[in-house]
């Protein structure tokens, strides 16, 4: 997940939250809130992964206990002046994705948590991450958009790698093996400006007669 993040956020003027970009955060959140509180109770202990400014994880404040994480000191300090004036209960910390178990230790949340993250790591990285995030906690959810399919690596302007994976490279290869508990597509949205969308709750344990797949929209 290397590049330039603090520069792309600056690009793109999504450094600071205002009152219409937190709403529209918060309404976000809504299209996917049923499913957080579907395996994670209200109020539970939550890791948010590579929270950027924020987008995701001070929407999720105003439901759970948030521990939010990002490796981008500069980026950090915009989510915390943005939780501070919209956020609830939530704490941050600089760290690296792949320190998580060191860090924080097995079991110390109820639930892991990361949106438009694990697209930017190869299979390997991806599945490597997953399992971190299970010793952590008991549930996964992982929300990203979606690409065009086949895995292609690409990079952007500001040295951000991104993989093109569609749902099917997502549900048949990239977490194949995998407890997927559930999962959801949303369709692209030009009125939001919102891409299609691929969401999955991973549990640690696989169920004898397979997974429980619901809600999915092509």
């Amino acid at each position: 997940m290397k590049g330039s993040w603090f520069n792309f956020f600056k690009d793109k003027e999504k450094l600071e939250f205002t009152k219409e970009v937190f709403e529209d955060s918060m309404k976000a959140l809504d299209e996917d809130l049923m499913i957080y509180l579907r395996h994670a109770d209200k109020g539970a202990k939550v890791l948010e992964c590579c929270c950027g400014p924020g987008y995701t994880a001070i929407p999720l404040s105003h439901h759970f206990n948030v521990t939010a994480f990002d490796r981008d000191s500069g980026v950090l300090d915009y989510a915390r002046s943005n939780a501070v004036k919209f956020g609830k209960n939530i704490t941050f910390k600089e760290l690296d994705f792949f320190d998580i178990e060191g860090e924080f230790g097995t079991d110390s949340f109820d639930a892991c948590s990361s949106g438009g993250v694990l697209e930017h790591f190869s299979r390997k990285d991806v599945r490597r991450l997953i399992d971190l995030q299970l010793k952590v906690a008991p549930v996964v959810f992982a929300s990203m958009p979606l690409g065009e399919g086949g895995g292609e690596k690409r990079k952007n302007e500001w040295g951000i790698v991104k993989y093109e994976y569609d749902s099917r490279d997502w549900i048949e290869d990239v977490l194949n093996g995998y407890n997927i508990i559930e999962y959801r597509t949303l369709p692209y949205k030009p009125e939001k400006m919102r891409f299609r969308e691929f969401m999955a709750v991973i549990g640690r344990k696989s169920r004898e007669k397979g997974c429980l797949i619901c809600n999915e929209s092509r």
